[in-house]
């Protein structure tokens, strides 16, 4: 019923190496992300639900905060949350390993602190995959998407993806459609 903080430990060598080797500083820290963008409990304004994602990319020296956390409109916020809805949050910042420079895009999924979009889970489909699971991941990709389009990046991009639950189901299709090419990332 109310926000709780915690300590992390975040280090942009995390990003460093290959995302093949198991890293468990980082997944600590991915779940430190990921529970940050479940909605506030502090808050009941949903233009601010996302404070604490905000706070803790503006902690780690992210830039670009942006967030689909409910249907928006040209108009604004069009209520709450919907059983198809999917909310995500997505900042950026430049690293450099080796004389070489990245975007680092962070995106995480919200896993909990759920509304109606819960209900996705039991919309299993007839064939292939997981209707509710690969809807949201089609509004992620979009928004992801989006979110480099509108950002102006360019160049070699560095991906930080994670989510818990439902949004863990969601990251990994994320996260296969771009491994399978099927994402357009720009140039």
């Amino acid at each position: 019923g109310k926000d709780y903080t915690s300590t992390y430990y975040y280090d942009d060598n995390y990003f460093k190496n290959t995302s093949y080797e198991y890293n468990s500083h980082l997944a600590t820290m991915s779940l430190c992300l990921e529970l940050s963008a479940w909605g506030s409990e502090d808050e009941s304004d949903y233009t601010k639900k996302m404070n604490n994602a905000n706070a803790l990319f503006d902690e780690l020296g992210f830039v670009g905060f942006d967030h689909n956390y409910t249907d928006f409109t040209e108009d604004g916020v069009n209520g709450k949350p919907t059983k198809d809805s999917i909310g995500a949050v997505a900042a950026n910042k430049k690293l450099t390993f080796d004389g070489k420079e990245y975007t680092l895009i962070a995106v995480a999924v919200r896993g909990g602190g759920y509304e109606r979009e819960w209900a996705s889970n039991f919309k299993i489909g007839e064939s292939g995959t997981h209707q509710g699971f690969t809807e949201a991941r089609d509004i992620v990709i979009t928004f992801l998407e989006n979110y480099i389009s509108e950002q102006g990046i360019s160049g070699d991009i560095k991906l930080w993806i994670t989510g818990y639950s439902r949004a863990a189901a969601t990251a990994n299709l994320v996260a296969g459609a771009i491994d399978d090419g099927n994402i357009d990332l720009g140039s």
